[in-house]
């Protein structure tokens, strides 16, 4: 873990009274905090704008519990696995792992953030039996004026290992019942095991949805009513999922408000399923993302 004392003077690890650990990044092109359980973005507000990352105010911030929203890491699998989902924990151990700040560099406001995590830092924790492996992943933030994620796994051991990436992007929205997705038009997509044909529309959700399209097309998340398009470029991925609780479900979610359905939508960077990699011993995939808005207000 980086000290204290290494930090450039726009960024600090805090502590929440409930126990959360945060990176907080605070320079001249934006606002970011990375909170260290599950190396999960969990704030991004460029100079001038508002908040793009979506977390629900009755999240649990303990730092030993995953935050409802941010930008979750899916490794080495995605939601219950490839396995016939039989894998748990959901999502793989990653994101309940407490990962370590490496460094953290600032040049004229665009500052870059290093987050490592080691097989033997989770050797032992739920799902380890599932699929150890020897490997080391790095998460690169770049924060200035776009976000930039970028995952980065390496296979330190001598035989190679089958795994699934994703991240698990909760954007804030004003209104998604208001909000279309463009990109994924005409792609099609799986959801509850049942494959749809795509539609020439861009998406716009009304209730829940939990669909995985086969692309990884860059995306405009229009947000009519915080004036904005939010785009994203995805690197690396084979896949998009698109999902929302819908009313019914986030009512069962005790970290979720009732309301807040309506204030984000999750369009997750994915190379899961039948795209999964196998990375050979002593080599390295990645998977990332960038994340910039907008304005579509009248001058």
């Amino acid at each position: 873990m980086i000290s204290p004392r290494d930090l450039p003077t726009c960024a600090a690890i805090v502590t929440d009274p409930r126990g959360e650990q945060r990176l907080v990044i605070d320079s001249k092109l934006a606002r970011t905090e990375i909170g260290l359980l599950g190396a999960t973005v969990l704030s991004y507000i460029p100079v001038g704008g508002k908040e793009t990352i979506f977390v629900s105010r009755d999240a649990v911030r303990d730092g030993v519990t995953s935050v409802r929203g941010g930008i979750p890491l899916c490794f080495p699998w995605f939601g219950w696995g490839y396995r016939d989902e039989q894998m748990k924990p959901r999502h793989g151990y990653a994101r309940s792992a407490t990962w370590k700040v490496e460094s953290v560099r600032d040049n004229r406001g665009t500052v870059t953030a290093v987050l490592s995590l080691s097989a033997q830092q989770v050797v032992g924790a739920p799902g380890w039996d599932v699929l150890p492996s020897s490997f080391a992943a790095t998460l690169t933030v770049v924060s200035g004026q776009t976000l930039q994620v970028q995952l980065e796994v390496r296979n330190e051991g001598s035989v190679p290992f089958e795994c699934e990436r994703a991240l698990h992007t909760y954007l804030a929205v004003h209104d998604l019942t208001a909000t279309t997705v463009r990109g994924l038009e005409g792609v099609g997509y799986v959801e509850d095991g049942v494959e749809h044909e795509g539609s020439a529309a861009p998406i716009r959700l009304t209730g829940p949805a939990d669909r995985i399209y086969a692309s990884g097309a860059n995306l405009e998340v229009s947000d009519p009513g915080n004036e904005r398009v939010i785009e994203l470029s995805n690197h690396g991925s084979t896949h998009t999922v698109v999902w929302n609780p819908g009313p019914a479900a986030a009512a069962q979610m005790a970290d979720l408000a009732n309301d807040e359905w309506v204030s984000f939508i999750c369009t997750e960077t994915a190379r899961v399923r039948d795209k999964r990699v196998t990375v050979p011993a002593g080599q390295s995939v990645t998977l990332g993302l960038t994340l910039s808005t907008r304005s579509t207000r009248r001058k």
